[in-house]
């Protein structure tokens, strides 16, 4: 078990990172609704936060489908540079494939351990 934790964990549109490190999150979501199945989603990002102990930590965010498969991941590190430090985290996911229905998970996970879990509910728009 590793002594990092997530501060925070958002699936949006798209985020930028000012000049002075502060990262400005776009359209925050958990909803998306689609015309067609199979649906094609082009862009979205995951943007967290971890905090602990100084070190490198393997990052691994996956999106899981309700038939609990990954349909989509992303790997990464977390570099913390001092204890309790703050890493800032974007995984950007590009050309996804929904295959059906339901309600997904989006894990986000530090040095094997499920630190975080958020769902997105694929529906058909109304």
């Amino acid at each position: 078990m590793s002594n990092i934790k997530a501060e925070f964990v958002h699936v949006c549109e798209d985020s930028i990172i000012a000049r002075n490190g502060n990262i400005s999150i776009i359209n925050i979501f958990d909803h998306i609704g689609v015309n067609t199945l199979p649906a094609l989603f082009l862009k979205f990002q995951v943007v967290a936060g971890f905090r602990g102990q100084k070190g490198s930590y393997p990052v691994v965010i996956k999106v899981i489908s309700p038939e609990n498969s990954a349909i989509a991941s992303a790997e990464g590190k977390a570099d913390i540079v001092q204890d309790r430090g703050l890493n800032r985290f974007i995984s950007t996911f590009e050309q996804i494939v929904f295959p059906e229905l339901g309600v997904y998970r989006v894990e986000v996970s530090v040095a094997g351990e499920i630190l975080e879990s958020r769902e997105l509910r694929i529906a058909m728009r109304e």
